[in-house]
């Protein structure tokens, strides 16, 4: 008997133990219970799942350096989130559903998910402030980073960019080739979603959001 299932369209395991550990396995020596593939944005120990029993419920620790969507709001590491039925999480390219055997009638499932987050330490980007000091973000974990910075969760391209050469001087001095790559996750990302400027509002070019 299981206590949860995790399922994807590459993914189907089912949660038997307390503590379970989701990452990349990246040779036999590598201890994780849910290999999610050998992309490099993925870490070897990228999340954990357990139950807390004082508060009996599921939890899921982001422990890898690229974080993770957590019903399509990035959260970045050393985030802990709790876990519903139908709880989403996308890591790097991988999407699956966090499910529980059974629901409360009335329950819509993963509703309130979003809102029940615990950060063991404040995310800091001025930890990255030298420009011979390379992120270890992945480009759409620093996408992301952008839009969630955004009063109103939405970004132009420009203003993606400017997020990113702001806060990280190390691709204010490199050459603009990040810039294309950032054009590409964000058109094949599925995570990201365009939207076109209205038609009284000023300025070019539409809108990304999560």
């Amino acid at each position: 008997q299981a206590y949860a299932k995790l399922e994807g369209d590459d993914i189907c395991y089912f949660v038997r133990t307390l503590q379970v550990s989701i990452g990349r396995r990246a040779s036999s020596t590598d201890l994780v219970d849910v290999h999610l593939g050998t992309a490099k944005a993925i870490s070897r120990q990228h999340a954990r799942i357990y139950y807390h029993l004082p508060h009996q419920r599921f939890e899921m620790a982001i422990e890898g350096k690229n974080g993770a969507f957590v019903n399509e709001r990035f959260l970045p590491r050393n985030t802990t989130v709790v876990l519903e039925h139908g709880t989403k999480v996308q890591i790097a390219d991988v999407t699956f559903r966090f499910l529980l055997p059974t629901i409360d009638a009335g329950v819509a499932p993963g509703r309130g998910a979003r809102a029940a987050l615990r950060e063991d330490e404040p995310f800091d980007p001025s930890q990255y402030a030298s420009p011979t000091t390379k992120p270890p973000f992945s480009y759409a974990s620093l996408i992301a980073q952008a839009i969630s910075a955004a009063m109103d969760r939405k970004c132009t391209l420009s203003e993606i960019y400017h997020y990113i050469s702001t806060h990280y001087p190390f691709y204010r001095m490199s050459q603009t080739g990040w810039q294309n790559s950032i054009r590409h996750n964000l058109s094949l990302n599925k995570a990201f979603v365009r939207v076109p400027r209205a038609s009284h509002e000023p300025g070019k070019g539409a809108y990304w959001t999560i």
